[in-house]
């Protein structure tokens, strides 16, 4: 299979049972690299599984005239989740600066609150590590101009290109 028919197998509902392909480990020579349709796969996916399996949908159109990447509705509530990935900068300043606005205009039509996931393809070294949880997710907020109401956005990055553990110098 082609990369790009790979990645648009990779987009999409598909099923739970499908596995998601493991964009957390750097990928070995010849194999195509992780991108943000992987993460969306995988949260839908996660969703899927848990209590919120029946409400949770993925590439809804029309979300604040926009596209949603995965939406959880419960009845006339709509909670969007924006998928997105990056290989430059993982830094919160960096991630807000670059895509916090977008992800909260999709909460124009809708509750003032959304969440935004980050797939950090930056490069890891062997003597790096990754970040804990508690450093890789926050809430951040965002006023649109003229706005009198702030959008909150719960913003989390996601380790990708991560190498294994067994490498890390001493």
């Amino acid at each position: 299979m082609s990369v790009k028919a790979e990645q648009a197998h990779l987009i999409g509902a598909g099923t739970k049972d499908d596995p998601p392909f493991d964009y957390r480990r750097k990928p070995e020579k010849g194999h195509r690299k992780a991108n943000e349709a992987d993460l969306q796969r995988d949260f839908h996916h996660w969703l899927l599984t848990g209590p919120l399996h029946g409400i949770v949908q993925v590439e809804t159109n029309n979300a604040g005239m926009g596209r949603a990447d995965v939406l959880v509705q419960f009845s006339s509530l709509r909670y969007l989740t924006e998928m997105k990935q990056d290989p430059d900068d993982n830094s919160r300043p960096h991630i807000e600066g670059k895509y916090l606005a977008r992800e909260a205009e999709y909460t124009n039509t809708n509750v003032p609150f959304g969440q935004l996931l980050v797939l950090d393809l930056t490069p890891k070294t062997a003597s790096g590590g990754t970040l804990r949880v508690d450093e890789v997710a926050w809430l951040a907020t965002h006023r649109p101009r003229g706005a009198s109401t702030d959008r909150l956005v719960l913003a989390g990055i996601v380790t990708g290109n991560r190498v294994r553990p067994s490498t890390y110098s001493r």
